[in-house]
């Protein structure tokens, strides 16, 4: 064997298996609920799921920094006689198992999305029905606490049914981690946060938020992932509006529809979900009831552009993510109960369905293992 090719072969043999982890937050309740594991090939195959952990009703997910530890949103029976959700902590494990650490009660009720701070130092859950979001200091070792900070929204919107308060959808924060993005559906504002990582607090940034179209309903956000804009995914109107995005500070830009020309809106559907492609090309938004996946280009990082409208290959797509390649894309089906592989084309942005699904209870949140 001529010694030039030793290192392709044995680069080519390190690569032989390689597979991504990923967790799988349910709405699943009750005994046999929890937070399901597979992985998935670099061939786009995923394994059949397991139980990584028994939990009821364990929503989003989000990972620490570190990667030591998991934690959800969880709407926990035990807590339910108060009408409060909770937050549960838990330490991986070999294989994608998830050992339950602790869980504390939030204090407000509609937990529906969690982030953690860039230190892992706490987490932010946001609560839809209380219309307020909660930060909660996480030990060294995992546990996390009771809410140390409570913010509460105020306000309302035009639509009589659904902005009739405030209804906090998502918290995310900024690249530096020094300001926290808070969407509400309710009051048409994504608020802007400073916060302060010594002692984990957030207040009012100098401009306290921006304000979109109203009646569109800001669900969920996306920063850029290296120019300074970021994106709200708004439930009602099924669009998408990018902001420019300087230290402190939301510009909205125009916002764009997420549905195909050629299809008119129907109030049933709901937009939910948004991501960016890792090098910033694509930008990705969910459609639940017309279950669809709209992809838009970002050549102009601040004027998003669709390229095409797809099916997501699953009912009501609440949640989706995209593979730490970038060749994959991961639809959960909440209604259908399963999982959809979409291949994702690197030059063109489009997905593929590959025929791929396996079967999940509930699925709401898909969450890749960091590395």
């Amino acid at each position: 064997m001529k010694p030039r090719l030793l290192p392709l072969l044995l680069l080519a043999f390190s690569s032989l298996g390689a597979s991504d982890r990923v967790w799988f937050g349910t709405e699943s309740k009750g005994a046999a609920g929890g937070i399901c594991s597979a992985e998935l090939s670099d061939a786009g195959k995923l394994s059949a799921p397991v139980l990584a952990a028994s939990a009821s009703q364990p929503g989003f997910l989000v990972q620490s920094p570190d990667g030591k530890f998991v934690f959800a949103a969880t709407s926990e029976d035990d807590f339910k006689s108060s009408g409060r959700g909770g937050v549960a902590a838990f330490s991986v494990g070999e294989n994608g198992a998830l050992s339950a650490i602790n869980k504390v009660a939030t204090g407000s009720n509609g937990t529906c999305h969690i982030t953690i701070s860039p230190d892992g130092r706490h987490v932010v859950v946001a609560h839809y029905s209380g219309g307020c979001f909660t930060v909660h200091p996480v030990g060294a070792d995992g546990k996390v606490g009771p809410a140390s900070q409570t913010v509460q929204h105020t306000g309302s919107g035009p639509n009589p049914r659904r902005q009739t308060k405030a209804f906090t959808h998502a918290a995310n924060f900024d690249p530096s981690g020094k300001f926290l993005m808070v969407n509400d559906l309710g009051c048409d504002k994504v608020f802007v946060y400073a916060w302060d990582a010594s002692t984990g607090t957030a207040t009012p940034a100098g401009t306290p938020a921006a304000v979109v179209p109203p009646g569109s309903g800001p669900r969920h956000f996306a920063f850029h992932p290296s120019k300074p804009f970021g994106y709200a995914v708004n439930e009602m109107l099924l669009t998408v509006t990018p902001f420019s995005w300087t230290e402190g500070k939301l510009q909205p830009l125009e916002t764009v529809s997420a549905l195909a020309p050629d299809v008119t809106r129907n109030e049933a559907w709901s937009a939910a979900q948004i991501c960016a492609s890792r090098d910033g090309r694509f930008l990705y938004a969910s459609i639940r009831m017309e279950n669809h996946l709209a992809v838009f280009s970002l050549e102009d990082a601040g004027k998003p552009k669709l390229v095409e409208s797809v099916p997501a290959g699953v009912d009501t797509p609440r949640n989706f993510n995209l593979s730490p390649s970038g060749q994959w894309l991961l639809a959960a089906g909440q209604k259908s109960n399963d999982v959809a592989v979409l291949a994702l084309d690197a030059k063109s942005g489009r997905l593929t369905q590959t025929g791929q699904k396996i079967s999940v209870p509930s699925p709401i949140c898909v969450l890749f293992a960091r590395k």
